[in-house]
């Protein structure tokens, strides 16, 4: 069972949850937790059970862009296919200055490298476990990085240039070389290029497979 299938179980269940207090008699605040306003709700119902000992919210994209977010939250977690959606999409502002990003895969398994590459600060496997959430969580809010791909048998994906993600997702769409070419500018031999540079790094061997790829990675949404 995947981890976000996990948290919307988790999530499922009826649990009354107090707001969580500092101990008495001490003003130390409470690690403050935001959840992408694009998580579905179980898995953020998931996440606050989970993490019940932090102050954990869900936050709203327009309330990430605010000036005084950094200030407001000490770690922001996400899930999406790829951290290559959050480079297409800017989604829920991840790029919120100062805030620590730890990212939940629901499709591609991702190396260090590429985890790095995207601004994290922790990532974990589609594969993990819950205490490989609350693992991550403490090491990144006392500063650490996180990365665990949690035994899956897939090879991890190393970082992908903006050009190839450009000609993955539309390779995705269902792009001809021709139509790759119009649309970036670029010539078809380029764009050949490319995909023998794609191929090489997911490990897939036929166009057919790269098409699959990129819906693993959630870069063929319908037009």
């Amino acid at each position: 069972m995947r981890l976000v299938e996990r948290l919307e179980l988790l999530g499922a269940k009826e649990v009354v949850r107090e707001p969580p207090r500092p101990p008495y008699g001490t003003e130390k605040r409470m690690p403050r937790i935001g959840i992408c306003s694009r998580v579905r709700p179980l898995i953020s119902r998931g996440m606050i059970h989970l993490l019940e000992e932090y102050d954990v919210r869900q936050w709203e994209e327009e309330a990430l862009m605010q000036p005084d977010a950094a200030q407001s939250l000490d770690l922001l977690l996400i899930c999406a296919r790829s951290t290559l959606m959050i480079l297409l999409e800017n989604a829920c502002a991840c790029r919120t200055v100062g805030v620590p990003l730890v990212f939940i895969s629901e499709g591609w398994l991702e190396s260090e490298a590429a985890a790095r590459e995207a601004g994290l600060k922790g990532y974990l496997g589609p594969d993990c476990d819950l205490p490989h959430l609350k693992d991550a969580v403490r090491i990144v809010l006392d500063g650490g990085f996180y990365h665990h791909p949690c035994g899956s048998p897939a090879r991890p994906i190393g970082p992908l240039t903006n050009r190839q993600l450009q000609v993955l997702e539309l390779i995705g769409r269902g792009y001809t070389d021709h139509e790759m070419a119009a649309n970036l500018g670029i010539a078809e031999a380029t764009v050949r290029h490319h995909l023998d540079a794609l191929i090489s790094k997911l490990g897939v061997s036929r166009r057919s497979e790269l098409i699959a790829m990129a819906a693993l990675g959630g870069l063929n949404p319908p037009e």
